[in-house]
């Protein structure tokens, strides 16, 4: 009798270990689900109750903070019921192949190597990816023209991969690229020269290859000159293109005044020193009014003949003068030639009569 009751709370004793190490509170009636539960990477975390227990979960909290659902991995989580620790493991998986565009309208040379990366493009998944040929490779090279057809291999880090078609053109290229801007110019020496500027190169099938533009030959900036400038450019099909600019290196010259002479007054009358007088430069053009005028050694109250010097400087600092003379004289009635049959008073035609305003 003894024995079976032994057995009995032994029974017992085995039910509610059971029971317990299963997770099921037999009082609040609360039981997990699963041990285990899969979360997308890169997915909402759930934090519903009902969606890891069963059973009474009005005063149950979750605890999910170690669970970092932007990297594949297994996470401890728990839920507490008064008390009572429920701990359970949210697996973090990847489990949606990539998706990708297939690139159209390519083109590629007769021995060019093509990416199997270069043919995609619009690349989502949550994890890095592997883009190659269905043969392993990530590259090939094509010896004969023709359209293309090739499948494209897309995987990521958790093996999930996906298939894609790619269709491309092939094409043998013997069309040279063209090279635009090239002007002929003319510099002064001295002057700085970007031999590239304005310059543009574009190929059939490499597009823009400016930046494959080289100078073969350049002109002697310092030395006045007719010259010849050489350009190149290239594609990758080794289709070269040449083409000449004549560059003009002239002496860069002083500014030139016009219109400066000697010049006759009389005493204490005025002089416009500047009536007349023009200056011109062959980089700056007109530069009259940059024109100095040196007239202190001119005394107009005194009998006498006097310098007065123009200068003007461009904007390369060169220089240019003239020295012109003054000559000032006594006013007198030998000076005025009359001009005949100008009547002063009106009486009469009168011969050698002269208009004038005397002092």
């Amino acid at each position: 009798m003894r024995q079976k009751i032994g057995m009995i709370f032994f029974s017992i004793f085995l039910i509610a270990s059971t029971l317990f190490l299963s997770g099921y509170d037999y009082v609040n009636n609360i039981q997990l689900i699963a041990d285990k539960f899969t979360v997308e990477l890169g997915s909402n975390l759930n934090d519903n109750l009902s969606s890891y227990i069963t059973g009474s979960i009005d005063k149950a909290t979750i605890d999910l903070s170690d669970v970092n659902v932007n990297k594949i991995g297994d996470y401890k989580a728990s839920i507490n019921n008064e008390g009572q620790i429920l701990t359970f493991i949210i697996q973090v998986r990847d489990t949606i192949a990539p998706s990708v565009d297939i690139k159209n309208n390519l083109i590629y040379k007769v021995n060019q190597k093509v990416l199997a990366k270069d043919l995609v493009t619009n690349i989502v998944d949550k994890s890095k990816v592997k883009i190659k040929f269905a043969d392993g490779k990530e590259n090939k090279k094509y010896s004969k023209s023709g359209l293309i057809t090739e499948k494209i291999l897309v995987e990521d880090e958790s093996l999930n991969r996906v298939e894609y078609n790619a269709i491309f053109k092939v094409v043998k290229d013997n069309v040279k690229p063209k090279l635009n801007g090239i002007k002929n110019k003319s510099i002064y020496i001295g002057d700085k020269l970007n031999y590239l500027s304005n310059l543009t190169a574009k190929d059939n099938i490499d597009g823009n290859i400016t930046k494959k533009i080289k100078i073969v030959k350049k002109a002697n900036l310092i030395k006045a000159g007719h010259y010849i400038v050489v350009y190149s450019v290239q594609d990758s099909s080794g289709n070269k293109t040449i083409a000449k600019m004549k560059l003009t290196v002239k002496k860069d010259r002083a500014p030139v005044i016009k219109g400066v002479k000697n010049k006759t007054v009389y005493l204490n009358s005025s002089v416009n020193y500047l009536s007349g007088v023009k200056a011109y430069d062959d980089r700056d053009g007109n530069i009259t009014n940059k024109i100095r005028v040196d007239k202190s050694r001119v005394n107009l109250s005194k009998v006498g003949k006097y310098k007065v010097i123009y200068s003007v400087t461009d904007s390369r600092g060169h220089k240019s003068t003239k020295i012109i003379q003054i000559t000032v004289k006594e006013f007198s009635f030998s000076n005025v030639k009359p001009s005949g049959g100008k009547d002063v008073d009106g009486d009469s035609k009168a011969s050698g009569e002269q208009v004038g305003t005397w002092d």
